[in-house]
């Protein structure tokens, strides 16, 4: 082979020893690059698995103030907010560890009153008040969190009497043992339960909490991409190195 011949081969072209060093120290960066890019692509997913799992993570501490819903205020039958001696306020649509635990209602006298949550079902939560004959609740607000996409409703009213609380035990004497009045320690206050509305509010398609608060889309699939991504961006730089130990083998 003549000398012109062999310089146009690849085969028989030199490479600069500047050159060779920086191809060196490339591929031997590599498996650290790899092994990286491995670790966040894992990690990445970790974080879309939790969001997707555990509602909207982004906003765990940012919330908002929302009022209820001005039409549910407003109801026909033998119980309405005219002679109503207490409400029963639903959340809608929110996970339990969103749910707030108190609500604040407001009355037609400028007073106000907080309501702590009596039920919290999957999507759901209840609030129970009782308030004296004669008012009137005019609003009422709670805080959720700022993703929150529900309904926040007056379910219906109650009349009657408010239930009693137990009374605590007296004190018994030091000789007989019995209470003072003559009324046994343990007994609690008789009290009847408040009587429903018969007319409660019904809420429309999407309102009755059965489908999940939705967490950021976008957040979520830029987490998958990022993911997918940095995993498979490993896994060819694995067998780039594979290869090449194959060829000096």
């Amino acid at each position: 082979m003549s000398a012109s011949a062999r310089r146009k081969d690849p085969r028989h072209r030199r490479t600069s020893p500047r050159q060779s060093l920086g191809t060196r120290r490339l591929r031997a960066r590599q498996p650290i690059t790899a092994v990286l890019l491995g670790v966040v692509g894992f990690a990445l997913l970790v974080a879309y698995s939790v969001i997707g799992t555990g509602g909207a993570v982004a906003n765990a501490t940012a919330t908002k103030t929302v009022h209820v819903h001005k039409a549910t205020l407003t109801q026909t039958g033998t119980c309405t907010g005219a002679n109503a001696t207490g409400a029963h306020f639903v959340i809608t649509q929110i996970l339990k560890a969103d749910a707030p635990n108190t609500i604040t209602v407001f009355f037609d006298d400028g007073s106000s009153a907080n309501s702590t949550v009596t039920t919290k079902h999957k999507h759901e939560s209840g609030y129970d008040i009782f308030y004296a004959s004669g008012l009137k609740i005019t609003d009422a607000t709670a805080v959720v969190p700022v993703g929150w996409k529900g309904q926040f409703n007056l379910s219906h009213y109650l009349c009657g009497p408010p239930p009693s609380p137990t009374a605590p035990p007296s004190p018994s004497t030091s000789g007989g043992g019995s209470s003072s009045g003559g009324e046994s320690s343990s007994s609690p206050l008789s009290g009847s339960a408040p009587a429903q509305g018969t007319s409660p509010f019904v809420p429309g398609p999407g309102e009755t909490g059965d489908t999940a608060p939705a967490s950021s889309p976008i957040l979520k699939q830029g987490l998958l991409a990022g993911g997918l991504a940095s995993l498979v961006a490993a896994l060819g730089m694995s067998l780039q190195m594979l290869k090449r130990r194959g060829e000096h083998s």
